[in-house]
């Protein structure tokens, strides 16, 4: 297990006592303020460092951390202050600690999973431990952003300008999808279905460009390379059956699945629309078919 350097505050903080009282559901993955005062166990193991501005404290507890799966940097965003670590995945569970916001975290994606109720939780690394503790996926983010709106296994850069309002995901093999705040119709999105269904995608495309007579070209999709896909094919952007909205796509197959992945930018909305953004989503795709496949044929 490899150790990390902090480079920002972490406060770290016991359980609240039973004869506590617990905090808000509002505040329970969050947090309060950083500057609040915690009170630590005698009893545990800690060692603190003083700097002229802050001190670190870190509690040696925490859970066992998955064995033989992948780490991936991922920062606290989406708080004020800090958010809480847990030692299970679900609010109602003991808080190990806090971490501040812009901390970068050693992840394990693969561990993503939705608490029935509210949130969607990710195992991380403890610092300068071989012990891990779970945080609220929603206050993490990497280069595919928020990790509650990602696929395990699936990477992919999601558009940065504007605002976007997002599906509920509650497993997870459902699709990512976000709408363009303030725009008529603008998304991209990330389907999971069973099955190698390129081919019968594609036949159903060129059955809907000669059914509405659409001028399309001969070379109408591509062999594209994907890393870590069994297949992928991008196809050409198209206009649909109402001539207003336009719509790029790409086809993934890996294992015994297809990931449909698209945008679509209304007519109207074409100089607010993250046009760049939105391609970069559709070249960016990278698959880990280990993680995929696994997550994906889980009950």
């Amino acid at each position: 297990m490899r150790l990390r350097l902090w480079a920002t505050t972490l406060l770290i903080a016991l359980v609240i006592s039973a004869c506590g009282e617990a905090a808000s559901d509002t505040t329970e993955a969050t947090g309060e303020s950083s500057t609040s005062t915690t009170a630590v166990d005698p009893s545990t193991t800690t060692t603190s460092s003083t700097t002229s501005s802050s001190t670190t404290t870190v509690v040696l507890a925490g859970v066992d951390c998955p064995a033989g799966q992948p780490v991936a940097d991922a920062t606290v965003s989406g708080v004020e202050n800090w958010v809480r670590l847990r030692g299970a995945p679900s609010l109602d569970s003991e808080e190990l600690g806090q971490v501040d916001v812009g901390t970068v975290l050693g992840t394990y994606p693969a561990t993503l999973s939705y608490d029935g109720t509210r949130y969607w939780w990710v195992m991380v690394e403890l610092p300068n431990s071989d012990r891990c503790a779970h945080v609220a996926a929603e206050f993490l983010a990497n280069g595919g952003g928020r990790l509650d709106l990602q696929i395990p296994g699936v990477t992919f850069r999601t558009p940065r300008t504007g605002t976007w309002t997002f599906s509920e995901r509650t497993t997870p093999r459902d699709p990512v999808e976000g709408f363009l705040d303030g725009a008529f119709y603008t998304s991209y999105s990330a389907f999971v279905f069973d099955g190698n269904l390129i081919e019968q995608k594609l036949a159903e495309q060129l059955q809907q460009f000669e059914e509405f007579a659409y001028d399309y070209p001969e070379n109408w999709y591509s062999e594209v390379v994907v890393p870590g896909a069994d297949r992928a094919v991008r196809v050409i952007a198209t206009v649909s059956e109402s001539g207003d909205i336009l719509a790029d796509r790409l086809l993934i197959e890996v294992g015994t699945y297809t990931i449909d992945a698209s945008t679509s930018i209304y007519i109207e909305d074409l100089d607010k629309a993250p046009t760049e953004e939105l391609e970069d989503f559709l070249v960016s795709f990278q698959i880990d078919p280990d993680t995929f496949v696994d997550r994906m044929s889980a009950p």
